[in-house]
């Protein structure tokens, strides 16, 4: 999906974990954006016609995690599954 963007550079060599190593670029006040708004404007922007949720069945708690307990929700993370 990342080749689908237009100007986004090739980081196969460089992103092992993701989304963390994605923040590499993607940080506060950066020309790319914070990670957090690109990726929920990719994934929802465009509501029911949304890839995310058409081909995917994508959901929040795709990339969060909520304790119950708590209410604190955090970022999943992990190897690259691409």
């Amino acid at each position: 999906m990342l080749a689908r963007i237009q100007g986004h550079p090739k980081v196969d060599a460089i992103v092992k974990t993701a989304p963390r190593d994605c923040g590499m670029c993607h940080k506060e006040g950066a020309k790319a954006g914070t990670l957090d708004s690109v990726v929920h404007k990719a994934h929802f922007a465009k509501k029911a016609d949304s890839l995310f949720i058409k081909q995917f069945q994508g959901a929040c708690l795709n990339c969060h995690h909520m304790d119950l307990a708590s209410g604190l929700v955090s970022i999943k993370s992990g190897a690259k599954n691409w």
